[in-house]
């Protein structure tokens, strides 16, 4: 085999391995966010309807249009709908799958919202410190409200 041969042979196992690095790095990018299942998911760090704790819930919803059964993966936090009010994301069985939800669920009376979560006003009504698709409902499910500290 003459010179010539062996540097054709090498330059087109050079230009296949650049083809397969390049095409691994666009199908990474596509799936960074993504993750390889056809199953909803959700999971809560405050455990549920906690309209005192901000909470913050993790989800992934199948792409319908997606040929490898690609899922999308999601975020978001409890934050306050106004200053009495809380958008509460939480996780809850919907035919037969976890998925993600979110309500608007008025504070009881004495507290407001503050960074995502019902919190104890004072005395002079002012905001005490704590941490902590849209629907409404009452709180008469809610958890009894922390003791004051």
């Amino acid at each position: 085999m003459g010179v010539l041969s062996k540097i054709l042979i090498v330059g087109f196992f050079i230009f296949i391995l650049v083809a397969v690095v390049a095409v691994s790095y666009e199908i990474s990018i596509y799936l960074r966010n993504k993750v390889i299942n056809d199953k909803y998911s959700c999971s809560d760090s405050d455990n549920g309807k906690n309209i005192y704790v901000k909470g913050h819930i993790w989800y992934s919803i199948p792409d319908p249009d997606s040929p490898v059964h690609v899922t999308m993966l999601y975020d978001d936090y409890d934050v306050c709908a106004d200053v009495n009010s809380v958008k509460e994301y939480y996780c809850d069985k919907v035919g037969g799958e976890m998925k993600h939800i979110s309500d608007v669920v008025m504070c009881p009376a004495g507290y407001s919202c503050s960074n995502g979560a019902c919190v104890l006003n004072n005395m002079d009504g002012a905001i005490s410190s704590g941490s902590g698709s849209s629907g409404s409902y009452d709180n008469s499910d809610m958890p009894p409200p922390p003791p004051p500290e």
